[in-house]
């Protein structure tokens, strides 16, 4: 029996595809297993990646609180800057809270004398920070000072209310090593919504009852 031609081409075409068609089919399986592992390395590579930089934050935040437990324990140790004992004369005649005046002067005369560089940007955060912050018009009340202590990791810290726009600061003076005073933290600390109207109250009638006998 004679087969026909074109049957027979047709016969070898199905013969010839079977296998390339296989071929293809298990070329085609190896990419698809080649890219998804390529993607499972990328991934775990990118969270060793995170890993890494998350470990090198606490490292570095590791360090950080050590250093500032040093410094603690250190300024410990020293004699104290503000006793708690001190009259209001004493308190506005003490080196530390002059200071402050003197470092909201050259913030307004554009030297920024006494005045740490980190001070002046709006540093943001929990509390608003840094003289560039507020209106200048603060700067050229005078203020009291509502409370003042040592610092921590030395200086002096002292709340402090400006005169005509009475809301509570936050100021810490350092001393530095050649004696010189910089004004190093200046945030606005409150007072909170709260008490807020209550807080107005009571520092306007402390201003107007003529009890404030010293101010900077």
């Amino acid at each position: 029996m004679k087969i026909n031609e074109t049957v027979l081409v047709g016969i070898a075409m199905v013969v010839i595809a079977i296998p390339l068609f296989a071929v293809y089919q298990n070329k085609k399986g190896a990419k698809e297993i080649l890219q998804k592992q390529q993607a499972k390395e990328l991934a775990v590579q990118a969270e060793n990646e995170k890993f890494l930089e998350e470990f090198d934050k606490q490292e570095e935040l590791r360090k950080m609180s050590q250093i500032l437990e040093a410094i603690k324990k250190v300024e410990a140790e020293q004699p104290p800057r503000i006793t708690g004992n001190e009259t209001d004369e004493e308190i506005y005649n003490n080196p530390y809270i002059k200071h402050i005046r003197t470092a909201l002067n050259g913030y307004l005369s554009g030297s920024n004398i006494g005045a740490e560089e980190v001070v002046v940007p709006n540093v943001g955060g929990q509390e608003v920070c840094g003289l560039d912050s507020f209106d200048r018009t603060y700067y050229k009340s005078k203020f009291i000072v509502y409370n003042a202590s040592d610092g921590d990791y030395g200086g002096v810290q002292a709340y402090i209310v400006f005169v005509d726009k009475p809301e509570l600061f936050w100021a810490w003076v350092y001393r530095l090593s050649g004696g010189e005073y910089t004004l190093r933290g200046f945030c606005k600390v409150g007072p909170p919504d709260e008490t807020k109207q209550e807080f107005l109250q009571e520092m306007q009638g402390y201003i107007k009852s003529g009890k404030m006998r010293f101010s900077l």
